[in-house]
């Protein structure tokens, strides 16, 4: 394998930050093309080139990144050497890496670093590292089976884009008796327009107004309509978006995006010397758990990349691709 090395820079400065953020996408595809593609994709995607970022692709041996598919029950579920990647990571002195495999066949998962095979679309990469931002996937699981993998209430509380709120059993007089009651469990509610209801007798932003379709609100989801414990899940936004459907952009959850980035860089100032990841949990071995929401505290909007600890976190995810 050679090696290549591609490196790309955009900088777009905001005056809060004094640091760049560099991301590293480690891959065994020779030449690196689908690394060099997602690359641009980053470039050409808001808010993503709001910042100042800056991106490398370096080429790894297959046998360092060491990719294989473990999970026979969800087979586009792709996990590698998250230590190795983890200490390479910091001893190159980035602060975020992303994994392209040249490993047959489509598939992706995010944890602490995201990863995509080769053959999948870019758009799957942008999919996954919103999972390590905090988001949660909004598509439907499409069995009871996965469904009950997945869908547990714990899972879903305070994150990102996803909340578990269960109704008042009386019903509400009103949008403003509902966010009397309900605002500090909305993650986003700083994002909700105080033109935008999150109730009407009954809570939920009316999903049928179709005036209301690029605003964000208290829009109910379908994820786990399948699973065996049923509880009442809500989302941001009623349109779809790249966490239903990798081929979508970032919609009108650009905002929350937006967000959640600039806590990132925030972090990243403040923990910038990151401990040596030898001296971190789980090291030398993948890290994922049996959740797509990542496990992080979305009341702060904190990646699951911690340079302060050097710990790693993770989580499968269930992704779907829409055949069109």
């Amino acid at each position: 394998m050679t090696k290549a090395l591609t490196l790309v820079l955009f900088f777009i400065s905001l005056s809060n930050y004094a640091t760049n953020y560099r991301y590293v996408i480690y891959t065994d595809q020779d030449p690196p093309t689908k690394a060099n593609e997602i690359v641009r994709m980053f470039q050409n995607t808001v808010p993503f080139n709001e910042f100042e970022l800056e991106f490398e692709v370096r080429q790894m041996p297959t046998e360092d990144l060491d990719c294989s598919r473990t999970y026979p029950e969800v087979p586009r579920i792709i996990e590698c050497d998250t230590g190795h990647i983890m200490t390479s990571t910091f001893t190159d002195g980035f602060d975020q890496a992303m994994v392209v495999s040249d490993i047959e066949g489509y598939g992706g998962a995010a944890g602490t670093i995201p990863v995509i095979s080769s053959s999948s679309p870019s758009g799957t990469m942008l999919h996954e590292y919103m999972h390590v931002l905090g988001f949660c996937d909004e598509y439907h699981y499409l069995n009871q089976q996965e469904a009950d993998l997945y869908c547990r209430p714990s899972n879903f509380r305070r994150y990102i884009n996803a909340t578990v709120i269960e109704p008042l059993e009386g019903g509400y007089s009103g949008d403003e008796h509902a966010r009397s009651e309900h605002a500090d469990d909305i993650p986003w509610y700083s994002h909700i327009s105080s033109e935008t209801p999150i109730a009407t007798s009954e809570l939920g932003t009316p999903a049928g107004d179709m005036s209301l379709r690029n605003e964000l609100g208290l829009f109910e989801s379908a994820t786990c309509e399948h699973a065996t414990e049923q509880f009442s899940l809500w989302k941001p936004g009623s349109r779809d978006n790249i966490m239903r459907d990798v081929s979508l952009s970032i919609g009108n959850y650009a905002p929350i995006v937006r967000e959640a980035l600039q806590s990132l860089l925030t972090n990243s100032a403040a923990n910038a010397e990151p401990k040596d990841p030898e001296g971190g949990e789980n090291n030398g071995s993948s890290s994922f758990i049996d959740s797509d929401c990542p496990t992080n505290n979305v009341t702060e909007s904190l990646p699951l990349h911690n340079k302060e600890t050097g710990l790693m976190k993770g989580v499968i995810d269930g992704l779907e691709v829409n055949p069109h």
